[in-house]
């Protein structure tokens, strides 16, 4: 890894660990209780990963879980690119947070979970624009 490499890979884990901390942010666990009606992006940042084998594996195991609850619509996980990035995201979609609080009543999801790494960041979002292969969705 070059200098500017490993600089910019700091500065990026500190902004991640500062935006967390930033203004108006809650924790994803206190954003269960905000009032919110429709579709969520359940965002889950990963700094540092030594074992993306086992980081994946883990992942698996509680996205497997997950995906049997209803509500459930889709998860990605992404490695940062380049072999010594060190960065993952995990990105789940859900047709409500209803549906997200519900599946985190299941103690199976709640083992899965403190299995995994420890998470530099999560966040709830809501997915209000997309745009794909020339199809806009905006409300």
């Amino acid at each position: 890894m070059t200098r500017f490499t490993a600089r910019l890979a700091a500065a990026m884990a500190s902004a991640l660990a500062i935006s967390c901390a930033g203004p108006g942010h809650r924790a994803a666990f206190d954003q269960f209780e905000v009032p919110h009606s429709g579709r969520v992006m359940a965002v889950q940042g990963y700094v540092d990963v030594d074992d993306g084998v086992a980081l994946r594996e883990s992942w698996l195991e509680l996205i497997d879980i997950m995906a049997e609850k209803p509500g459930f619509i889709r998860a990605e996980l992404s490695p940062g690119i380049g072999p010594e990035s060190g960065l993952w995201l995990s990105i789940a979609y859900w047709r409500s947070l209803d549906d997200l609080r519900s599946a985190f009543a299941d103690a199976r999801v709640l083992e899965a979970e403190h299995a995994m790494p420890e998470q530099q960041f999560v966040h709830l979002f809501w997915p209000n624009c997309s745009h794909s292969a020339g199809q806009r969705r905006c409300p």
